[in-house]
Protein backbone atom coordinates (compact mmCIF):
# COMPACT_ATOMS: atom_id res chain seq x y z
CA UNK A 1 0.00 0.00 0.00
CA UNK A 2 2.96 2.08 0.35
CA UNK A 3 2.93 3.15 -2.99
CA UNK A 4 -0.40 3.67 -3.47
CA UNK A 5 0.18 6.72 -1.02
CA UNK A 6 3.23 8.43 -2.37
CA UNK A 7 0.82 8.37 -5.59
CA UNK A 8 -1.79 9.62 -3.67
CA UNK A 9 0.29 12.08 -2.18
CA UNK A 10 2.02 13.17 -5.48
CA UNK A 11 -1.80 13.77 -6.60
CA UNK A 12 -2.29 15.86 -3.15
CA UNK A 13 0.73 18.41 -4.57
CA UNK A 14 -0.12 18.55 -7.92
CA UNK A 15 -3.42 19.79 -6.63
CA UNK A 16 -1.77 22.39 -5.37
CA UNK A 17 -0.38 24.09 -8.56
CA UNK A 18 -3.87 25.13 -9.78
CA UNK A 19 -6.46 24.86 -6.42
CA UNK A 20 -6.87 28.16 -4.94
CA UNK A 21 -6.15 28.59 -1.19
CA UNK A 22 -10.06 28.89 -0.94
CA UNK A 23 -10.70 25.13 -2.34
CA UNK A 24 -7.61 23.79 -0.48
CA UNK A 25 -9.09 25.07 2.71
CA UNK A 26 -12.66 24.04 1.97
CA UNK A 27 -11.64 20.69 0.61
CA UNK A 28 -9.17 19.72 3.44
CA UNK A 29 -11.96 20.55 5.85
CA UNK A 30 -13.99 18.42 4.27
CA UNK A 31 -11.82 15.61 4.04
CA UNK A 32 -11.05 15.87 7.92
CA UNK A 33 -14.83 15.83 8.56
CA UNK A 34 -15.82 13.36 6.72
CA UNK A 35 -12.51 10.23 6.51
CA UNK A 36 -10.81 11.92 9.29
CA UNK A 37 -13.62 11.52 11.56
CA UNK A 38 -14.68 8.28 10.10
CA UNK A 39 -11.51 6.44 11.15
CA UNK A 40 -12.58 6.98 14.90
CA UNK A 41 -16.10 6.13 14.14
CA UNK A 42 -15.71 2.54 15.06
CA UNK A 43 -14.50 3.01 18.69
CA UNK A 44 -17.46 0.92 20.21
CA UNK A 45 -16.53 -2.23 17.82
CA UNK A 46 -12.97 -2.14 19.31
CA UNK A 47 -13.98 -1.37 22.73
CA UNK A 48 -16.67 -4.16 22.13
CA UNK A 49 -13.75 -6.25 21.12
CA UNK A 50 -10.85 -5.72 23.69
CA UNK A 51 -13.21 -5.76 26.79
CA UNK A 52 -15.74 -8.10 26.02
CA UNK A 53 -18.08 -8.24 29.11
CA UNK A 54 -17.19 -4.87 30.20
CA UNK A 55 -17.17 -3.35 27.14
CA UNK A 56 -20.69 -1.18 28.29
CA UNK A 57 -18.32 0.20 31.31
CA UNK A 58 -15.46 1.13 28.74
CA UNK A 59 -17.92 2.66 26.35
CA UNK A 60 -19.26 4.65 29.50
CA UNK A 61 -15.52 5.79 30.23
CA UNK A 62 -14.94 6.44 26.51
CA UNK A 63 -17.75 9.02 26.04
CA UNK A 64 -17.04 10.77 29.82
CA UNK A 65 -13.60 11.22 28.81
CA UNK A 66 -14.99 13.21 25.35
CA UNK A 67 -17.03 15.50 28.20
CA UNK A 68 -14.43 16.06 30.51
CA UNK A 69 -12.40 16.71 27.60
CA UNK A 70 -14.23 19.18 25.52
CA UNK A 71 -15.59 21.01 28.91
CA UNK A 72 -12.10 21.10 30.07
CA UNK A 73 -10.99 23.03 26.83
CA UNK A 74 -13.37 25.67 27.29
CA UNK A 75 -12.38 26.20 30.96
CA UNK A 76 -8.23 26.09 30.50
CA UNK A 77 -7.62 26.24 26.41
CA UNK A 78 -3.87 26.48 27.37
CA UNK A 79 -3.62 23.34 29.01
CA UNK A 80 -6.01 21.17 26.95
CA UNK A 81 -3.96 22.25 23.51
CA UNK A 82 -0.69 20.91 25.39
CA UNK A 83 -2.21 17.63 25.95
CA UNK A 84 -3.85 17.28 22.94
CA UNK A 85 -0.34 18.28 20.92
CA UNK A 86 1.07 15.30 22.92
CA UNK A 87 -1.56 12.80 22.87
CA UNK A 88 -1.95 13.10 19.19
CA UNK A 89 2.19 13.01 18.40
CA UNK A 90 2.01 10.36 20.26
CA UNK A 91 -1.00 8.87 18.26
CA UNK A 92 0.73 9.65 14.80
CA UNK A 93 3.96 8.47 15.24
CA UNK A 94 2.57 5.10 16.63
CA UNK A 95 1.02 4.71 13.34
CA UNK A 96 4.54 5.25 11.30
CA UNK A 97 5.86 3.14 13.87
CA UNK A 98 3.64 0.33 12.59
CA UNK A 99 4.75 1.35 8.86
CA UNK A 100 8.51 0.81 9.65
CA UNK A 101 8.12 -2.54 11.16
CA UNK A 102 10.54 -1.83 13.81
CA UNK A 103 10.67 -4.56 16.50
CA UNK A 104 9.34 -3.74 20.16
CA UNK A 105 11.91 -2.83 22.34
CA UNK A 106 12.28 -0.02 25.51
CA UNK A 107 12.45 2.99 23.28
CA UNK A 108 9.55 2.13 21.05
CA UNK A 109 7.40 4.71 23.10
CA UNK A 110 9.63 7.48 23.22
CA UNK A 111 10.17 7.48 19.41
CA UNK A 112 6.48 7.34 18.66
CA UNK A 113 6.02 10.48 20.73
CA UNK A 114 9.28 12.32 19.18
CA UNK A 115 8.15 11.42 15.73
CA UNK A 116 5.02 12.89 16.32
CA UNK A 117 6.04 16.01 17.77
CA UNK A 118 8.47 16.10 15.17
CA UNK A 119 5.77 16.28 12.49
CA UNK A 120 3.67 18.76 14.62
CA UNK A 121 7.28 21.10 15.15
CA UNK A 122 7.20 21.23 11.13
CA UNK A 123 3.72 22.35 10.87
CA UNK A 124 4.54 24.64 13.50
CA UNK A 125 7.51 26.11 12.32
CA UNK A 126 6.65 26.52 8.58
CA UNK A 127 3.14 27.59 8.81
CA UNK A 128 4.09 29.98 11.59
CA UNK A 129 2.58 33.09 10.99
CA UNK A 130 -1.06 30.83 10.47
CA UNK A 131 -0.23 28.49 13.32
CA UNK A 132 0.23 31.74 15.62
CA UNK A 133 -2.78 33.57 13.87
CA UNK A 134 -4.59 30.16 15.46
CA UNK A 135 -3.48 29.84 19.07
CA UNK A 136 -3.35 33.71 19.80
CA UNK A 137 -7.14 33.36 18.78
CA UNK A 138 -7.47 29.99 21.51
CA UNK A 139 -5.45 31.78 24.20
CA UNK A 140 -4.36 35.30 23.16
CA UNK A 141 -0.65 34.16 23.69
CA UNK A 142 2.34 34.60 20.86
CA UNK A 143 4.20 31.76 19.92
CA UNK A 144 8.38 32.19 20.06
CA UNK A 145 9.57 31.36 16.88
CA UNK A 146 12.70 30.78 18.22
CA UNK A 147 11.49 28.18 20.69
CA UNK A 148 9.59 26.22 17.77
CA UNK A 149 12.93 26.75 16.05
CA UNK A 150 14.94 25.00 18.87
CA UNK A 151 12.70 22.75 19.77
CA UNK A 152 12.80 21.43 15.62
CA UNK A 153 16.73 20.87 15.88
CA UNK A 154 15.89 18.97 19.32
CA UNK A 155 13.18 16.56 18.07
CA UNK A 156 15.27 16.08 14.59
CA UNK A 157 18.40 15.28 16.75
CA UNK A 158 16.24 12.87 19.15
CA UNK A 159 14.67 11.06 15.80
CA UNK A 160 18.19 11.43 14.50
CA UNK A 161 19.90 9.30 17.05
CA UNK A 162 16.85 6.63 17.97
CA UNK A 163 16.79 5.91 14.32
CA UNK A 164 20.53 5.37 14.00
CA UNK A 165 20.10 3.25 17.34
CA UNK A 166 17.27 1.25 16.16
CA UNK A 167 19.76 0.48 12.90
CA UNK A 168 22.61 -0.09 14.38
CA UNK A 169 20.62 -2.95 17.03
CA UNK A 170 19.04 -4.41 13.59
CA UNK A 171 14.97 -3.53 14.84
CA UNK A 172 14.42 -2.32 11.47
CA UNK A 173 15.79 -2.19 7.85
CA UNK A 174 17.62 -0.21 6.35
CA UNK A 175 14.91 0.32 3.67
CA UNK A 176 12.40 1.49 6.27
CA UNK A 177 15.20 3.29 7.91
CA UNK A 178 15.93 5.24 4.58
CA UNK A 179 11.52 5.38 4.21
CA UNK A 180 11.18 7.05 7.28
CA UNK A 181 13.20 10.30 6.12
CA UNK A 182 11.97 10.20 2.70
CA UNK A 183 7.95 10.46 4.83
CA UNK A 184 9.80 13.08 6.35
CA UNK A 185 11.27 15.03 3.68
CA UNK A 186 8.22 14.76 1.81
CA UNK A 187 5.64 15.92 4.12
CA UNK A 188 8.15 19.11 5.04
CA UNK A 189 7.85 20.12 0.74
CA UNK A 190 3.73 19.39 1.46
CA UNK A 191 3.90 21.81 4.44
CA UNK A 192 5.91 24.27 2.84
CA UNK A 193 4.59 24.39 -0.78
CA UNK A 194 0.73 24.04 0.17
CA UNK A 195 -1.95 25.82 2.08
CA UNK A 196 -1.57 25.21 6.34
CA UNK A 197 -5.07 22.98 5.95
CA UNK A 198 -3.98 21.46 2.85
CA UNK A 199 -1.21 20.13 4.23
CA UNK A 200 -2.06 18.76 7.32
CA UNK A 201 -5.11 17.03 5.09
CA UNK A 202 -2.72 15.33 2.82
CA UNK A 203 -0.42 14.47 6.11
CA UNK A 204 -3.33 13.17 8.28
CA UNK A 205 -5.67 11.71 6.02
CA UNK A 206 -3.40 9.65 3.81
CA UNK A 207 -0.56 9.06 6.20
CA UNK A 208 -2.35 8.59 9.16
CA UNK A 209 -6.20 7.60 8.58
CA UNK A 210 -6.08 5.15 5.14
CA UNK A 211 -3.37 3.05 7.15
CA UNK A 212 -5.12 3.17 10.67
CA UNK A 213 -8.55 1.96 9.03
CA UNK A 214 -6.41 -0.82 7.47
CA UNK A 215 -5.21 -1.32 10.66
CA UNK A 216 -8.44 -1.29 12.81
CA UNK A 217 -10.24 -3.60 10.13
CA UNK A 218 -7.39 -6.35 10.65
CA UNK A 219 -8.12 -6.28 14.19
CA UNK A 220 -11.78 -6.23 13.85
CA UNK A 221 -12.07 -8.47 10.62
CA UNK A 222 -8.69 -10.49 10.64
CA UNK A 223 -8.29 -9.97 7.17
CA UNK A 224 -8.17 -6.72 4.98
CA UNK A 225 -10.32 -7.41 2.00
CA UNK A 226 -13.56 -5.78 0.45
CA UNK A 227 -16.20 -6.85 1.95
CA UNK A 228 -14.58 -6.02 5.31
CA UNK A 229 -13.88 -2.64 4.81
CA UNK A 230 -17.71 -2.13 3.58
CA UNK A 231 -18.73 -3.76 6.54
CA UNK A 232 -16.30 -1.39 8.60
CA UNK A 233 -18.01 1.63 7.32
CA UNK A 234 -21.41 0.81 7.13
CA UNK A 235 -20.69 0.12 11.00
CA UNK A 236 -19.08 3.80 11.30
CA UNK A 237 -21.67 5.69 9.20
CA UNK A 238 -24.26 6.02 12.37
CA UNK A 239 -21.98 7.19 15.00
CA UNK A 240 -20.20 9.53 12.18
CA UNK A 241 -23.56 11.05 11.92
CA UNK A 242 -23.94 11.42 15.17
CA UNK A 243 -20.36 13.13 15.93
CA UNK A 244 -21.86 15.49 12.93
CA UNK A 245 -24.91 16.04 14.58
CA UNK A 246 -23.17 16.60 18.17
CA UNK A 247 -20.62 19.53 15.96
CA UNK A 248 -23.25 21.32 14.69
CA UNK A 249 -24.84 22.09 17.52
CA UNK A 250 -21.42 22.82 19.20
CA UNK A 251 -20.34 25.26 16.53
CA UNK A 252 -24.24 26.62 16.25
CA UNK A 253 -24.04 27.27 19.95
CA UNK A 254 -20.54 28.92 19.99
CA UNK A 255 -20.94 30.69 16.66
CA UNK A 256 -23.09 33.86 18.58
CA UNK A 257 -19.74 34.21 20.33
CA UNK A 258 -17.13 34.17 17.64
CA UNK A 259 -15.55 31.06 18.70
CA UNK A 260 -15.08 29.04 15.88
CA UNK A 261 -11.25 28.00 16.48
CA UNK A 262 -11.98 27.31 20.18
CA UNK A 263 -14.93 25.28 18.89
CA UNK A 264 -13.17 23.27 16.43
CA UNK A 265 -9.99 22.35 18.20
CA UNK A 266 -12.03 21.78 21.27
CA UNK A 267 -14.17 19.25 19.32
CA UNK A 268 -10.55 17.84 17.56
CA UNK A 269 -9.46 17.60 20.82
CA UNK A 270 -12.28 15.74 22.79
CA UNK A 271 -12.40 13.07 19.97
CA UNK A 272 -8.34 12.64 20.19
CA UNK A 273 -7.80 12.19 23.86
CA UNK A 274 -10.18 8.70 24.21
CA UNK A 275 -9.22 7.83 20.43
CA UNK A 276 -5.81 7.62 20.95
CA UNK A 277 -5.73 5.92 24.53
CA UNK A 278 -8.19 2.83 22.37
CA UNK A 279 -5.80 2.76 19.46
CA UNK A 280 -2.65 1.91 21.80
CA UNK A 281 -4.50 -0.50 24.22
CA UNK A 282 -5.93 -2.29 20.47
CA UNK A 283 -2.17 -2.88 19.10
CA UNK A 284 -0.79 -3.27 22.54
CA UNK A 285 -3.93 -6.28 22.63
CA UNK A 286 -3.01 -7.29 18.92
CA UNK A 287 1.13 -7.56 19.71
CA UNK A 288 0.37 -9.24 22.72
CA UNK A 289 -1.01 -12.06 21.03
CA UNK A 290 2.41 -12.70 19.04
CA UNK A 291 1.50 -11.12 16.06
CA UNK A 292 4.14 -9.14 15.45
CA UNK A 293 5.15 -10.65 11.73
CA UNK A 294 1.40 -11.32 11.03
CA UNK A 295 1.71 -7.33 10.04
CA UNK A 296 -1.37 -4.99 11.51
CA UNK A 297 0.54 -2.48 9.82
CA UNK A 298 -0.08 -1.55 6.12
Amino acid sequence: MKKYLIYITFIGLWIISFASKNFQFFFSFLLILTFGILHGANDFLIIDKIYKSKSLFYKFLYLALIIVSLSYFIYSPKVSLIVFVIFSSFHFGEQHYLELNIKKNNLSNLYKLILGLLIFNIIFYFKIEKVAQIISSILSFNVDLKFLEYSLVVFFLLFLSISLYFLQKKYYSSNNFLFSFFILVLFLIIVVISDLMWGFAIYFIIWHTIPSIKSQILFLYDEFNKENLIKYIKKAVIYWILAMVFLYIFFLYLSKSNMFDIAFFSFLNAITLPHAILIHKMLNSYYSKDNLDASIKF
